[in-house]
């Protein structure tokens, strides 16, 4: 991430108050273009004008002389490869329909935001459009090695998009996950899927995840611009579990910054734990002590029981969300969900 969450921004608004309220939060976190249209055919004019390409157009749907639906036909033809947030006083089913749309128009969608929109509600939408998973440009198909990815690690191309974690009682932002990317030189942001697993089984997975670490500590200036108390969540290969040396390396890294420990969630995908592994007992016993804390990720999508939930320190449970979608026509997923959430 940069100083500056976004750097360009296009409000389409046909509320002025609204298109003012907007502007003045984008001045305060520093956007440096801030275009305002009030319907979409305005729009267009101005995104067909501009130098350079504009980082987020903030859409509202219902507006006089072209809509915000019509406008996202219209940046599909322009193939627009920017984020778009859907901004709205519409019904939610609305705006779930136009982000529907826009997705198979093969549009980055970010939001919803439901207006009035709050500072919260925004900087979360912010965070988003910076998290996108942009394909490898032109549709190229991308195998990479494992020289490649050691070069890539050498010349610090990993890089963190930040994806916000919300409360959900008030709606406030209150960390971030930091997901892998690769900046590749010539095809650009390539998604994890790609590298990640190469990672796990080329041994690479203790540099890559100390590079990850090392990314959140030199953006948590641009983080603390959302605050200066979010939960910074890093996600934990098998391979580094293994490795008793690691949550000393994790520690001096964060002391060397002066950050507080308190802060970091290292996260564990609950297929990657080993029950009877004396090395990653020691690991997640060290790190709960040390004061990290520990998130079992993706909870319900494999054999799961509560001694292994017993055996280590975990604090937080990060349930998958085909096991949440489930409970809401399976009575038994239902309480058994809500005995977690509890």
């Amino acid at each position: 991430m940069t100083d500056q969450l976004v750097e360009s921004v296009l409000i389409v608004d046909d509320d002025p108050i609204a298109c003012e309220m907007l502007k003045s939060y984008f001045q305060q976190r520093g956007t440096s273009t801030i275009s305002i249209a009030h319907n979409g055919k305005t729009a267009l004019e101005i995104v067909e004008q501009s130098d350079d390409q504009i980082d987020l157009i903030l859409l509202d749907l219902k507006m006089p002389v072209m809509d915000g639906i019509q406008f996202l036909r219209h940046m599909q033809l322009r193939t627009y490869k920017g984020t778009i947030g859907i901004m709205s006083g519409e019904s939610a089913d609305v705006m779930s329909l136009a982000i529907e749309l826009a997705t198979k128009h093969g549009l980055n969608v970010v939001g919803p935001v439901t207006k009035p929109a709050n500072a919260t509600r925004l900087d979360a939408l912010i965070l988003a459009s910076k998290n996108t998973n942009y394909p490898v440009a032109g549709g190229k198909s991308f195998s990479p090695t494992a020289a490649e990815l050691q070069i890539a690690l050498e010349l610090r191309q990993i890089i963190a998009f930040y994806q916000p974690i919300i409360a959900a009682d008030s709606g406030e932002v209150v960390g971030v996950e930091a997901l892998a990317r690769w900046n590749h030189p010539s095809l650009g942001i390539i998604g994890p899927d790609t590298f990640v697993p190469l990672a796990d089984k080329s041994g690479l997975v203790k540099s890559f995840t100390l590079q990850m670490i090392n990314n959140v500590l030199h953006d948590i200036s641009s983080l603390d611009l959302v605050s200066s108390t979010l939960k910074l969540s890093i996600n934990l290969g098998a391979a580094v579990l293994e490795d008793t040396q690691f949550p000393d390396i994790a520690a001096k890294a964060i002391d060397e910054f002066d950050e507080d420990i308190g802060r970091f969630i290292f996260e564990i995908t609950e297929s990657k734990l080993i029950d009877d592994s004396i090395g990653a007992m020691e690991v997640l016993a060290r790190l709960d002590l040390m004061g990290f804390t520990l998130s079992l990720d993706d909870f319900g999508t494999q054999y799961s029981n509560f001694e292994q939930l017993t055996r280590f320190p975990f604090k937080e449970l990060k349930i998958d969300k085909r096991f949440v979608q489930s409970s809401a026509i399976d009575d038994r997923s239902k309480a058994t969900f809500e005995t977690c959430a509890q």
